[in-house]
């Protein structure tokens, strides 16, 4: 008895050892993304501006910032000053950018437009229409609309 009591605490440490090593990190969704720019006051007009995010408030850190909301969730873009190297994008989406889904492309194109903003549009095969622009740091965003449901 002793034997199957031993060997039944063995399997029981044994599983909770493995069921730990399958957990995950479990995302729930992006908390905020980052940038370094070099005219906080400029990238903070277009930002909000043009692309319509809400500036909320943010801790007096020592670093000049802004913190704006993006709005979808809990979701945030946070802008520092100190940029000093020129960021390096092309228009298509091969380069480091960050993208959020929009539901009409054609309606964002329109809007960028009469703001002289410079666009470029696609379609990917799966449906997915992409537009991308840069913003005045140089970094790419890219506008996403998926193909409706069915």
């Amino acid at each position: 008895m002793k034997k199957v009591f031993s060997i039944l605490i063995f399997l029981i440490f044994s599983m909770k050892v493995f069921s730990q090593t399958k957990e995950k990190i479990n995302i729930l969704g992006y908390n905020h993304v980052s940038l370094q720019v070099r005219n906080l006051e400029r990238s903070l007009k277009f930002y909000k501006e043009i692309v319509g995010l809400e500036q909320l408030p943010r801790p007096n850190f020592a670093t000049k910032g802004a913190w704006l909301r993006v709005p979808h969730e809990a979701e945030e873009l946070h802008l520092i000053e100190g940029k000093k190297d020129s960021v390096i994008s092309d228009m298509k989406g091969a380069t480091t950018h960050f993208s959020w889904e929009i539901p009409s492309v054609d309606i964002a194109e329109n809007y960028l437009k009469t703001k002289n903003v410079i666009i470029h549009k696609q379609s990917r095969v799966d449906g997915v229409i992409q537009l991308y622009m840069l913003d005045p740091d140089g970094y790419l965003i890219e506008l996403t609309q998926y193909p409706k449901k069915k």
